[in-house]
């Protein structure tokens, strides 16, 4: 099978032992995949999925961006 759609992710971040230096935002993107499953009997499958999610690039401070893809298996 095959799959593509959109995402969303939650970003965080902080810096630790300083109260309220935190800062958080959502991000979109899209995704594609593709996957196989095969019936074993008795009412168990066998699978295995690829995702791939692009995220817009998030930037944390002028000059300094992250990219934020994944893969997943």
């Amino acid at each position: 099978y095959v799959l593509a759609g959109y995402t969303e992710a939650d970003v965080s971040a902080g810096i630790p032992l300083i109260q309220g230096a935190k800062v958080g935002t959502t991000i979109d993107g899209w995704l594609v995949g593709g996957g196989v499953e095969m019936a074993l009997g008795h009412g168990l499958t066998l699978g295995a999925e690829y995702r791939y999610s692009m995220f817009d690039t998030l930037t944390l401070a002028p000059g300094v961006t992250l990219d934020t893809d994944r893969h997943e298996v």
